[in-house]
């Protein structure tokens, strides 16, 4: 290999000599090559692959008794969580009480957050319930082993996701979007546990119908209530909001905190059934609950399955993702993990748990919570919750099945209350921006008035809509002069009139900065939106000169070409902030510069990137604007003052 010097880049500065060396082209891209992985090989460690190992450096012991705190305190209200989630899924108690042990060991050893907690979730259940139940009435199968085949794509498509660097996805659907989905998906949640709560016996209810038409079947005048039920399940629902009062009253007692109200009422609920037999009255029980962990098994994966439940499976990932990553951004703001590194640990972890009959799983915002206010450190709680909900279920199996079903729907019931978002809500409204609100309550009716899968399609493609949208607007601000003295001297400079009103219009002179690219899918609106400007310049003009004469501008397009040069208009467009500009950019800037000559529009541009300059001199815009092009935005203003 030669190595060329250019004698011309020898600088001498003292005893130093700087040379400039020339290497091939080949061989500059081969040594970037091997120090881009030099740098991905130095930048992979232990550490990196298992977050756990850097969380467990400086461990103490106080942050083994925060874990275990959190840990025990998650477990309490875990395990009856997962009995409860059960019949949103439509799978069995002990599947569900899988999920909430399984995926929380890989999670534990592979996720970035230290306070997300992993397991059986209210929206994914609910969506993997409509899922499983439609499978089952069109295809037949077993109900628990669909759940664990969803388990198991929905694993591989988080990984998917993750290697294509595909964790910007939460950005997607979030904000008010989310809000709306969320509130509607709680909606459901709440109108889906009426019937075993209030003890209505509605038989007409079908899995995959809309809020408002369950809402209607619950209602209907020829279902009853029975009275035992109601009673009962008003007196649990009412315990729990009565419990939540009183932890929010009394917020200083930090051993109140600590206390899981959902457990004490399993515990009294069962006790009470045991004692009063409440089954002689008319009152439903879990009844059967098989014992033992689900024996490892390879899920029944079939094409002809996949092809049926990746839609929901699709949703389920979105839906389970954003809201992992939301509730993890609203805890720990300050440390937010890689939203791929989340993807590959929910993926990782949902593949293993299936493997032992689990349904897909993601974080939930009430577990994570109180993982958080009860001093949670690390992973490590997680590891500690899933190994004692598994001891308790293990020990306790053969009482679950003395729990009253009114008791789990009221704790579902309370759960869905809580996902609901009353302080973002207000804000919303509060701030009267009317557009966010009309998308929050467009997202709420979509869930609430269509099935939730179809629900969650639509607002995913409202959300692709306010994005492209967005994206293609063309970002350029109509700029005025403000005059200061700088160092004894009068100077001007030139802003947005959005921003500063005080800035100074000159008639018949529309200054423009183009801020962001200009590229295909935003050139067009650049005609658009300097016809806009002129128009209103116009109508300006003629409002103040013209008052006797209301049609005197009556045109659409800028001014008669009649009227010559002097007493036209002057359009400046400044490019100091365009980030880019291709082929369309380009054309389009080529069709203005005709128009405005057709015109008698004087069309200046200034602070060109010189970037640009060798795209327009290819393109003849140079040639074309000669004698057009200034450095700055003032000499261009002082060449059209030079021309009145």
């Amino acid at each position: 290999m030669t190595i060329e010097i250019d004698s011309a880049q020898v600088v001498r500065k003292g005893s130093l000599v700087n040379l400039e060396v020339h290497l091939p082209a080949d061989e500059i891209g081969y040594r970037d090559s091997q120090k881009r992985w030099q740098r991905i090989y130095k930048d992979i460690s232990w550490s990196s692959l298992f977050p756990v190992i850097k969380q467990l450096q400086h461990y103490s012991k106080d942050s083994l008794y925060g874990d275990l705190k959190a840990g025990v305190s998650i477990a309490f209200v875990l395990l009856p969580q997962a009995v409860a989630y059960a019949s949103l899924a439509g799978v069995t108690p002990r599947r569900a009480l899988m999920t909430a042990v399984w995926p929380l060991f890989i999670y534990a050893i592979l996720g970035a957050s230290r306070c997300l907690s992993v397991g059986p979730e209210a929206v994914t259940s609910v969506l993997v319930g409509v899922a499983v139940s439609r499978e089952v009435a069109l295809y037949g199968g077993d109900p628990n082993e669909i759940a664990a085949v969803m388990a198991i794509i929905v694993g591989i498509g988080c990984l998917l996701l993750s290697v294509l660097d595909a964790g910007f996805i939460d950005s997607v659907f979030s904000g008010h979007l989310l809000t709306g989905f969320v509130t509607g998906a709680a909606t459901l949640i709440m109108v889906e546990q009426m019937s075993e709560l209030f003890g209505i016996r509605a038989t007409k209810i079908v899995k995959d119908a809309s809020t408002f038409q369950k809402l209607t079947e619950i209602f209907d005048k020829e279902n009853g209530f029975h009275w035992p039920t109601l009673v009962f399940g008003l007196s649990c629902l009412g315990f729990l909001f009565a419990f939540k009062y009183i932890k929010h009253r009394f917020d200083n007692i930090h051993w109140l905190k600590a206390v899981p109200p959902v457990l004490i009422l399993v515990v009294i609920c069962i006790v009470a059934s045991v004692t009063m037999n409440l089954e002689q009255y008319g009152m439903h029980i879990l009844k059967d609950v098989p014992s033992g962990i689900v024996p490892p098994a390879v899920p029944a994966l079939t094409l002809d399955r996949i092809n049926h439940l990746l839609p929901d499976v699709i949703t389920i990932i979105i839906a389970g993702f954003v809201e992992s990553q939301a509730f993890t951004r609203q805890i720990a703001a300050k440390s937010f993990p890689s939203g791929d590194r989340e993807l590959f640990a929910l993926g990782a972890a949902n593949a293993f748990g299936s493997f032992f009959g689990c349904y897909p799983s993601f974080g939930s915002l009430a577990r994570s919570t109180i993982q958080r206010n009860a001093g949670g450190m690390s992973n490590l709680a997680g590891v500690i919750a899933a190994a004692l909900v598994l001891v308790l279920f293990l020990a306790a199996s053969s009482v679950l099945k003395f729990l009253p079903k009114a008791t789990l729907a009221a704790i579902v019931f309370n759960a869905a209350v809580d996902l609901i978002e009353y302080d973002r809500i207000i804000f919303l409204f509060k701030r009267h921006n009317f557009g966010e609100v009309f998308f929050f309550l467009a997202c709420y009716c979509l869930t609430f008035f269509l099935p939730i899968g179809q629900g969650i399609i639509f607002i995913l493609l409202l959300a692709a809509f306010l994005i492209l949208r967005k994206s293609t607007m063309l970002n350029m601000e109509l700029e005025g002069e403000i005059c200061y003295i700088a160092d004894g001297k009068l100077s001007k400079k030139y802003v947005d009139v959005k921003y500063h009103p005080e800035a100074t219009m000159k008639n018949r002179l529309l200054l423009l900065a183009i801020k962001g690219p200009l590229e295909f899918y935003n050139a067009s609106r650049l005609r658009r939106r300097i016809e806009l400007f002129l128009e209103i310049e116009r109508k300006l003009l003629q409002n103040h000169e013209s008052k006797a004469e209301p049609n005197a501008f009556s045109e659409r397009l800028f001014v008669n070409a009649k009227e010559g040069l002097k007493s036209g208009y002057c359009v400046i467009m400044d490019f100091r902030m365009c980030e880019n500009l291709d082929g369309t950019g380009l054309f389009v800037l080529h069709e203005l510069m005709h128009l405005f000559k057709e015109r008698q529009v004087t069309f200046l541009m200034a602070d060109i990137p010189g970037a640009f300059l060798p795209k327009m001199e290819q393109s003849g815009l140079l040639e074309m604007q000669q004698g057009r092009t200034f450095a700055t935005m003032s000499e261009a203003v002082e060449y059209f003052e030079s021309l009145e």
